[in-house]
């Protein structure tokens, strides 16, 4: 579940639980949704975004900002 520690996003180990609990809680199946979540927190979400609830809250927020084929350029 996330929570209000920090999220080093250049851990991946750390993205990984992050997305982990983030499937479990979102009831997300889809492999594809999982790698997006990974992109917009790697590649979209503002720097100064660094607590889970943020990037929880972030994610949603923006989820429909970004859609599968672009996502599906950059990877």
């Amino acid at each position: 579940m996330p929570n209000n520690e920090k999220l080093d996003r250049n851990n991946r180990y750390e993205v990984i639980l992050f997305i982990n609990s983030l499937q479990m809680l979102w009831n997300l199946y889809d492999t594809e949704e999982c790698q997006k979540i990974e992109y917009l927190i790697k590649e979209k979400m503002p720097e100064e975004i660094e607590r889970q609830l943020e990037v929880a809250d972030w994610l949603v927020l923006n989820w429909n900002t970004f859609n599968l084929s672009e996502f599906a350029k950059a990877v």
